[in-house]
This record gives structure tokens, sequence and C-alpha cells, in this order.
């Protein structure tokens, strides 16, 4: 892949994300994972093929590989630092993915859920928990 590739593939994951995006607080529960599958591979710069596990944070190292590797073939690409020295990439981005969706949709997710879940599916089942709280604060006006 040349440079001028990388930035087209990087610019259309990125036009594919916004669309994504936008679909998050209006979507069903039952879309919403399939959601975070698209959205995840637009953020971890992954293709649908390249999802061959659930794991968020194995998901995540597989994205961080890819990009190193980019980068030894000479594609120019900088990640934003996390600042999370101890944590590993996978971990990092598994967070950063579950705060950007939260911001998607409005509402902090739980910490402590995002923690414990591992998989696509639990996170899916977070962010869907998540939407049904928001929805019962704010139908009773809080």
């Amino acid at each position: 892949m040349t440079q001028g590739e990388f930035d087209r593939a990087l610019s259309a994951k990125r036009q594919k994300e916004e669309a994504i995006a936008s679909s998050f607080s209006t979507a069903s529960d039952a879309e919403i994972e399939a959601l975070l599958r698209d959205f995840l591979c637009c953020k971890y710069f992954l293709e649908p093929n390249e999802l061959n596990t659930d794991n968020l944070v194995v998901l995540g190292d597989t994205s961080t590989a890819k990009m190193a590797g980019f980068q030894k073939a000479g594609i120019v690409f900088q990640e934003k630092s996390a600042g999370c020295t101890t944590a590993s990439s996978g971990l990092i981005k598994k967070v950063l993915l579950a705060m950007a969706v939260g911001k998607l949709i409005g509402a902090k997710l739980d910490p402590d859920a995002v923690a414990e879940a591992d998989t696509i599916p639990q996170l899916a089942a977070v962010i869907v928990q998540t939407r049904k709280r928001v929805r019962v604060s704010w139908e009773r006006g809080e």
C-alpha cells in the first residue's frame, strides 16, 4: 500500500465512521451490535474479514500491529497518545472505543461495565443498557 492509497482508505474509513456515528442514537437495540462492529472496523482500521474474534483487546492489538506494519512500510500514521503507559494498546483502544460510543449516544458508559465487557456483544449490551437508562431518565425529566 502506498501513502496515497493509505490516505484514501483512511479518508473512506472516517467518512463511513461519521455515517455510522450518526446512527447510534436512533438505531434499534437489535442493530447496536452490528453498528458497533462497523464502527470498530473504522476506528481500528480493520476490514470486516479481519474480525476473527469478538475479543475487544485482541482486536485492539490486531489494529496496533496492522498500523505498525504500515509504518514499517514507510506509511505515516500517527495515533494520539492515550497517556496510559502501563496499559496495553488493545486495552487503551477498548476504553477509547467505549468513550467514543458514549459521546455518540450522549451518555457516559458505566466504567465498571465497560471494564467487564470483553467482547463486542458484551459492549453492545452495555451500550443498549446505557441508552435505556438515559431514555428512562429523560422520560422522568431528570
